[in-house]
């Protein structure tokens, strides 16, 4: 291809063939930007006739020499092909390359002239040719040229003023006056080019799918389907009211659309089955049967608001029935057909309730009506607080506690995800204590949080009687529960007397911290389903934690049948959104769990909380510490590499092992040794810090940051994963007579809650925690620092750690400290707390969700 630059545009030499071969073509792009795409159209040489300076000028547009071809840049990424001919070649014989100018005083031979050269091209003229040519009304309206590209749409405007078989122009370019043969007659027209320009205004005004298009002469795309379909549902509007003309490229078929379909033109009916819902319907239009109703909500045939029909034409729906219909289609069962029918989930009765007044007919059944009469009653409920509680519940509380009353009287069960701190228990009480009439009540937490909820009770619900099943004649207690009765179980009772708790049938059952049942095939996961309730409820401030399958758990709980088997949730969501970041697939899931998920965070609700700051504190270690963990870290990449062959699965463990390894030689060197096998079972002992070792960089930073708080009065909390790090930091506190309290997982229950309330009455000035032990259900808002020394692979326990602080009754301002050592593994693991947030967050925000990491991104945090 040969440029050439002409005046104001670019022109092309191109090869006949290759220019044939792109007339529109969808994948032409240009070479030095190869992501845009350009379209190429064929265009029509013509004979301009302009004044200049007292003499008329006619010259061939495009200018070239009539043979062969040319590509002429008619925008940003538009080009046109003009193919020479023989006439075009005589006529460019005479007027020359620059044109020939005409002086005044031969005009009539001029129009003569022109009158003959539109035999064979057409004539734009700044003159009146004369009154022997016909004068013919010029056909005002736009023709839309349309291609497809892939899924996308391609739509190029031309104006033709002598109609569809006329030549065609640029929108709102060239002269008035034109002459052009049509049918054997030679005959001329006058554009209005403001006219012109109006005209596509009114388009885009009319298309708001078009609202971008702003050059007329420059085309339009679309890129993707939905998008596509929308374009051309308002094409197929302006074009049956005479506005637009729209031409489809040479083989290609056009687009059908059947009608817009609204809620009256839905008529359906619904039963029940096995407390599922069977519902079956169809789309009238006109009088005629269009569309079944479950093919409005089958996810193969809908793209956005259409839907296409088996002869592939498309049904577009109303804003409101496409709203209605996606918000129904979120509750289908796995197996959604049985022949005519649509199975929806129970859960679906609330979304049908807000269709059925807007439908052409809506039949259900006897049972089916009575399900949809309790859930509007249940909607429309706005239970006072109980009188029998003692508090009072902040604005946002009372809100979640109405909401979870209603989804209680429907027999739906709520994930209450709000964040930690923000009195989740509270709201959970006031429930059980308006429930409480109706039968006895379990609620299932840690056992580190089970004397927190009987302090609670007390203190705001003091008319339940709290049952403690750790400590009781289990057998006896099932067997006499009654209303009013709150049996309170850990997890590991949970699991043990499954069978027992499985005979009793409770009222509400609560499960706490909620992520103890995040694997599905844990047993306390199973023990979790055999519990009977009318309605379920999960307290968790971190319902995704890892990964989306601890999602799928959680709602197997609290409405069972919801997400499908794990068989299908994996294929529809997880896999999707974890491995090819499916945008859809992630609306779809949060379509279908949003109902039952009450989120609020500390920013949203609470405004008198003090501020809470963040600070990561990068130490750079000295160099034989440096030498230390690069011997290690070079071991172990060296042991892995070695068996690189058989990398599967299985090895994730050994690389985990190897991480922990350089995890623990961050925190202290004496915390490992150069020659150990990091996947052996049994570890090096800890050893004192005594002088003559290397003294750990960390523990000395930590050292000099809480000698700095305490001598400014502040009070902290310290957290480590590991009991060993923990105990050496308690050596070096009583080396410097520092007060402190102490919690690991080996603290009995009783002595826990007693140096957590010694530590809120002032006794010590720091708070030694195993993170894993002491990092929820804790109230320890006597600290207002919190130092994590060492950071773990979930985020959301560290903020749950941080929140035993930065909670309801702080006072203070609070700052969290996380120590990481520089060029180490703990940087890559802050790097990835960014990514799992995202992952957490995804159904409760519009973010995409990161993959799950395997084994090879587990290996390259190694090489790290």
């Amino acid at each position: 291809m040969v440029l050439t630059n002409q005046y104001y545009s670019q022109v092309h030499q191109l090869d006949d063939r290759a220019a044939a071969g792109l007339i529109g073509h969808p994948l032409v792009f240009w070479n030095d930007q190869p992501t845009q795409q350009v379209e190429v159209s064929r265009g029509q040489a013509s004979v301009r006739a302009q004044e200049k300076g007292g003499e008329l000028v006619l010259a061939l547009e495009p200018p070239f020499s009539g043979k062969g071809v040319v590509v002429q840049t008619d925008g940003p990424n538009q080009l046109t092909v003009y193919e020479g001919s023989k006439d075009l070649e005589r006529i460019a014989e005479v007027l020359g390359p620059t044109g020939l100018a005409v002086p005044t005083e031969g005009l009539s031979q001029a129009r003569e002239v022109l009158s003959q050269l539109a035999v064979a091209v057409p004539v734009h003229s700044d003159i009146d040719v004369g009154d022997h040519l016909d004068h013919v009304e010029p056909d005002t309206r736009l023709f839309a040229q349309l291609g497809r590209t892939g899924d996308g749409l391609r739509i190029g405007l031309r104006a033709r003023p002598f109609g569809p078989d006329g030549p065609d122009f640029v929108v709102g370019r060239g002269s008035e006056s034109i002459i052009a043969e049509i049918g054997d007659q030679k005959v001329q027209t006058s554009r209005s080019l403001a006219g012109e320009l109006q005209a596509f205004r009114r388009l885009v005004e009319s298309c708001p799918s078009l609202a971008s298009w702003t050059e007329a002469s420059a085309p339009f795309t679309c890129n993707a389907l939905e998008e596509s379909l929308a374009a051309l549902a308002e094409l197929s509007k302006v074009t049956a009211a005479g506005e637009v003309v729209t031409l489809w490229d040479d083989g290609q078929p056009a687009t059908r659309f059947v009608g817009l379909a609204e809620g009256r033109a839905l008529h359906v009916t619904v039963q029940t089955a096995d407390e599922w819902l069977a519902v079956r319907g169809e789309v009238i239009i006109d009088d005629t049967k269009v569309a079944r109703f479950r093919d409005l909500l089958d996810t193969n045939k809908r793209v956005g608001r259409f839907v296409q029909l088996d002869d592939g034409a498309f049904l577009e729906l109303s804003d409101q029935l496409h709203r209605e219909l996606a918000a129904l289609s979120a509750f289908t069962a796995d197996q959604q057909r049985r022949g005519d029918h649509l199975r929806l989930h129970p859960a679906a009765a609330v979304p049908l309730t807000d269709v059925e007044g807007t439908l052409g007919s809506f039949k259900p059944d006897r049972a089916a009506k009575r399900r949809l009469a309790s859930v509007r009653e249940a909607l429309a409920l706005t239970p006072a607080v109980p009188r029998t509680f003692s508090g009072e519940l902040r604005p946002y509380q009372r809100d979640g506690f109405v909401w979870l009353a209603r989804l209680a009287r429907m027999g739906l069960g709520a994930c209450l995800a709000d964040d930690m701190g923000l009195g989740k228990t509270i709201e959970v009480l006031a429930l059980l204590l308006e429930r409480s009439p109706a039968g006895p009540s379990l609620v299932i937490a840690p056992t580190s949080v089970c004397g927190n909820w009987v302090a609670e009770a007390r203190r705001f619900a003091p008319t339940l009687r709290f049952i403690d099943f750790r400590s009781t004649d289990r057998a006896a207690v099932a067997s006499e529960l009654g209303p009013r009765d709150v049996l309170i179980a850990s997890y590991g009772l949970l699991a043990r007397d499954a069978e027992l708790l499985a005979t009793i049938r409770f009222e509400v059952a609560v499960l706490d911290e909620a992520q103890a049942i995040k694997n599905h095939q844990s047993q306390r996961a199973r023990a979790a389903l055999g519990i009977q309730a009318v309605s379920r409820i999960v307290a968790t401030g971190t319902p995704i934690e890892n990964r989306l399958a601890e999602l799928f758990s959680i709602f197997r709980f609290l409405n069972p049948g919801l997400l499908g088997s794990i068989r299908s949730f994996n294929e529809r969501f997880a896999k999707p959104i974890e491995k090819h970041h499916d945008g859809a697939a992630l609306d779809r899931l949060r379509r279908r769990t949003a109902p039952f998920v009450l989120r609020r965070t500390k920013s949203e609700v609470l405004d008198d909380l003090p501020a809470r700051t963040e600070i990561t504190l990068r130490i750079e270690a000295p160099a034989d510490e440096t030498a230390l963990y690069e011997a290690i870290r070079q071991q172990a990449v060296d042991g892995l590499e070695a068996q690189r062959k058989r990398l599967d699965p299985q090895q994730r463990f050994a690389i985990l092992a190897a991480l922990t390894r350089l995890r623990r030689a961050c925190c202290h060197p004496s915390l490992v040794r150069q020659g150990d096998d990091p996947t052996a079972k049994t570890k090096t002992p800890p050893k004192a810090d005594q002088a003559g070792e290397l003294s750990g960089a960390k523990l000395d930073a930590l050292d000099g940051l809480v000698d700095e708080l305490v001598a400014a009065r502040h009070r902290v909390l310290i957290f480590s994963q590991f009991v060993d790090v923990l105990t050496l930091i308690r050596q070096r506190f009583d080396r410097r007579d520092l007060s402190y309290q102490y919690l690991d997982g080996s603290t009995p229950a009783k002595q826990r809650g007693k140096r957590v309330d010694a530590f809120q009455a002032g006794a010590g000035d720091a708070f030694l925690i195993s993170t894993k032990a002491g990092g929820f259900g804790l109230n320890l808002t006597g600290a207002d620092y919190v130092i994590h020394v060492d950071p773990w692979w979930n985020p959301a326990v560290e903020d749950q750690a941080s929140d035993r602080v930065h909670r309801i009754g702080q006072t203070r301002p609070v700052t969290i400290y996380r120590l990481v050592m520089a060029g180490t593994i703990e940087e890559a693991i802050l790097d990835l707390h960014h990514r799992k947030r995202q992952l957490a967050s995804a159904l409760l925000a519009n973010t995409d969700a990161p993959p799950e990491l395997d084994v090879q991104e587990l290996l390259e945090l190694l090489r790290h």
